[in-house]
């Protein structure tokens, strides 16, 4: 098992403070996980985390949004 799919298990039952936690405590993040915590944190309406946590992802961690990033993002802004 992952850590995405752990984060993503925890976001789809609701336990979104759960996922976040899971996702601060990993030792190294990438685009997949952080996709998993934004999709998270959009099913379950707080956009503006998932608005945030995209605009800290380069930032942060260096990394580049794919398109799965971009559906998330998307979604968040809709």
């Amino acid at each position: 098992v992952t850590w995405a799919t752990m984060i993503d298990g925890y976001a789809k039952l609701g336990f979104v403070h759960q996922a976040k936690t899971l996702f601060d405590q990993m030792p190294q993040r990438d685009v997949v996980a952080y996709n998993s915590m934004m999709a998270g944190y959009v099913q379950n309406r707080y956009h503006m985390e998932a608005l945030e946590m995209f605009n800290g992802m380069e930032k942060k961690s260096q990394l580049s949004p794919d398109e799965t990033t971009l559906v998330i993002v998307l979604s968040a802004i809709a």
